[in-house]
């Protein structure tokens, strides 16, 4: 826990030197041009996120081999499959218990052809999650700083380290959003199921392509009305609607009944959610372009999502493909608050923070975090 709340911290000191910095051109340069002003501000942005995502691979990259949810399964397949003779490798058949989706399966058996070490592989897998997540939020958060601490504050980084397939599926369909702004609807789709290469829930994505493109801006009650609906229904029938679908799913009907059948996510889970959405439809959507409220959106079908989740728990593994998308919305609610002088975008940063402690200190994975050579 200690290296994670020091690597949280730095991050912090990191996003105030970039503000020292950027304000040290402009007054260096005597910048006086809004449109010269906003070009500084997005290069030292940038740079930001490059370094702090460089940082967050090389500090998950070395972490101890232990530390992480379903570690000891991925890192068994990696050994198993290395052990094989080599010519064997890629042609391999997959074997219980890696119940591995193809995508997973192959660069599982691409790195133990290559002979990469437990370390290495775990370095490839912080590439994959990491680059696309930190190209996301260079591109569309408003407050990088912000959207990180939300990653880490809503257990998205706990995630990250333990839930490989799933979290690299997420980091791949979060690199399709242009894709929907520029109205290209088969790359998008093509995108979602390159990713359910990785994990197959990855397809509850699909749908999103036609979802964001809603008029939140202008029909914003009956947005929310729609909403809450959909959720008080899948209170009361989510979970037969949900034994229907998985039957045609072979690889997840076994959750039927199983350990996994259980209730998915907390009340507090959904009341945050929830929150989120009312502030995204007020205060947020009114003030951005259509194409730039998908975040809101994505909120919005995320809280329908975990409403099933009480019914069967598999679901709740469903709603971080959209809960996420808050790292983008977080900092624009943010803004408006800081606007309208109700809380500052530091005691926003503050709050964070304290939450952040409280979510790693109750996280026995983040309470053993230690490095590789500990």
């Amino acid at each position: 826990m200690f290296y994670v709340l020091l690597f949280v911290m730095l991050i912090v000191i990191q996003w105030i030197a970039c503000l020292c910095i950027t304000e040290s051109c402009m007054s260096r340069l005597k910048v006086k041009n809004l449109s010269t002003y906003e070009s500084i501000k997005k290069i030292h942005r940038k740079r930001y996120c490059v370094i702090v995502c460089a940082e967050i691979i090389l500090f998950t990259g070395l972490r101890a081999l232990n530390v992480g949810a379903d570690n000891s399964t991925y890192l068994a397949a990696l050994t198993y499959y290395k052990e094989l003779p080599h010519n064997r490798i890629i042609t391999a058949k997959l074997v219980y218990p890696f119940d591995f989706e193809a995508g997973y399966f192959l660069l599982t058996k691409l790195c133990a052809y290559l002979r990469f070490s437990q370390t290495g592989f775990l370095f490839v897998i912080a590439v994959l999650t990491y680059i696309p997540l930190f190209a996301f939020i260079n591109k569309y958060s408003l407050n990088p700083l912000i959207s990180i601490l939300t990653y880490f504050a809503f257990g998205f980084f706990t995630y990250s380290i333990g839930l490989f397939r799933q979290m690299i599926a997420i980091s791949i369909c979060l690199s399709a959003i242009p894709l929907i702004k520029e109205k290209k609807w088969f790359k998008y789709c093509l995108v979602c199921v390159v990713a359910s290469l990785f994990h197959l829930t990855s397809l509850i994505m699909v749908p999103f392509y036609w979802l964001a493109r809603f008029d939140v801006k202008k029909h914003k009650r009956l947005f929310l009305l729609l909403v809450v609906a959909a959720e008080a229904i899948c209170f009361v029938f989510a979970r037969s609607i949900i034994i229907a679908i998985l039957r045609f799913i072979p690889s997840y009907a076994g959750y039927i009944g199983g350990k996994y059948d259980v209730q998915g996510g907390s009340y507090l889970g959904l009341i945050y959610l929830n929150l989120l959405l009312f502030l995204g439809v007020f205060l947020v959507a009114p003030r951005v372009e259509r194409s730039e409220v998908f975040p809101v959106v994505a909120i919005a079908v995320a809280c329908i999502i975990q409403s099933c989740a009480y019914s069967m728990g598999i679901m709740g593994r469903l709603v971080n493909f959209y809960s996420v998308y808050g790292i983008i919305l977080f900092p624009l609610i943010a803004e408006k608050f800081a606007k309208e002088k109700m809380i500052t975008n530091a005691g926003v940063i503050i709050a964070l923070l304290g939450l952040a402690v409280l979510t790693t200190s109750s996280d026995a994975v983040i309470l053993g975090y230690k490095f590789i050579w500990s």
